[in-house]
């Protein structure tokens, strides 16, 4: 991320599962594998990393909605 206050975050259907990746700027605020641990954990799966960079998914699509809304919350306040 080249913006130091930046941050992304991508949930996708990747065939029967849904990823979750997150990068996250240094002065963002936020850390990326803690989203990425409780996104995941709603889809009924897994995931994790550092402050900057996490991914993860699960296989549970139908809450998809409920990930993206908890995703927003975490990263838009």
């Amino acid at each position: 991320v080249k913006d130091p206050k930046a941050a992304y975050c991508g949930i996708f259907e990747a065939g029967p599962t849904i990823r979750v990746m997150i990068f996250a700027g240094e002065q963002s605020g936020i850390n990326a594998g803690s989203i990425a641990k409780e996104i995941s954990s709603i889809l009924g799966g897994s995931g994790g990393g550092d402050a900057k960079f996490a991914q993860g998914g699960g296989k549970d699509t139908s809450k998809k909605e409920q990930a993206i809304a908890k995703a927003k919350s975490m990263i838009l306040g």
